[in-house]
C-alpha cells in the first residue's frame, strides 16, 4: 500500500517495477497526467478512462469531476479486481467495466481475446513480452461507452491498442478532451 497526495493505492508489488515502486512512494507517480487531468477536466466533465489500471488516472479524476462522472475499463480481470479495490479503499464509487474496448468486426460474439501480462497494466489484445495465455474477456463498443457515459474527457492507456481504439471511434460528439498514453510496443 502506498500513498498518493489524497488517496491511497495497492498494487501487486511482484508486477510493478522498482521505478514504478519509488515514484508511487514519492507521490510522483503519472505526475505529468495527473497535472494536465487537473489543467484540462472542468467540474461538469464526465470522464472515461479506458485502460484503467489499478485505477490510478480515475481516482485522479474522480477528484477533480466527482466520482459519479467516471466510468472505468480494464480488459485485465486481475488488474480489474486490484482497480475494484482501490476504489474501495479511497471509498470511491466509481463505475469500472471489466472488457477491451473493440469494433463489431473484432468482437462478433461479444468476446476478444486477451493476454494477461505478468507487469501490472501491461495485458493486451495481443501477445507481448511477459504475456500469459490467451483469455478471452467481453469485446465492449467504444462509440456506445462514449454515448452511454456522456463522456465529454477520454484518457486512453491500452497498451499496444491505442490507434485501435482511436480507429474504432468515428464521431467524438462531446469529447473535448483526449488523452493518449502511447506505448512504444
Amino acid at each position: 500500500m502506498v500513498s498518493r497526495p489524497g488517496f491511497r493505492l495497492s498494487t501487486i508489488r511482484r508486477a510493478v517495477d522498482a521505478d514504478t515502486r519509488r515514484q508511487l512512494r514519492k507521490g510522483r507517480y503519472q505526475e505529468i497526467k495527473a497535472r494536465q487531468l487537473a489543467h484540462k477536466l472542468e467540474p461538469n466533465d464526465r470522464f472515461l478512462d479506458i485502460g484503467a489500471g489499478f485505477g490510478f488516472t480515475a481516482l485522479v479524476a474522480a477528484a477533480l469531476v466527482g466520482e459519479r462522472n467516471v466510468l472505468a475499463v480494464e480488459a485485465d480481470p486481475g488488474v480489474a479486481a486490484l482497480a475494484r479495490a482501490n476504489f474501495a479503499d479511497n471509498s470511491a464509487a466509481i463505475e469500472l467495466l471489466e472488457g477491451a474496448v473493440a469494433s463489431a468486426a473484432d468482437a462478433p460474439d461479444g468476446m476478444v481475446d486477451f493476454y494477461p501480462n505478468d507487469a501490472l497494466g501491461q495485458g493486451a489484445r495481443f501477445p507481448r513480452a511477459g504475456g500469459t495465455a490467451r483469455i478471452q474477456v467481453p469485446g465492449l463498443d467504444l462509440a456506445g461507452l462514449l454515448q452511454r457515459h456522456q463522456a465529454t474527457a477520454v484518457n486512453v492507456d491500452a497498451p499496444g491498442c491505442e490507434s485501435d481504439v482511436l480507429v474504432a471511434l468515428r464521431d467524438f460528439g462531446a469529447v473535448r478532451v483526449l488523452l493518449v498514453t502511447v506505448h512504444e510496443a
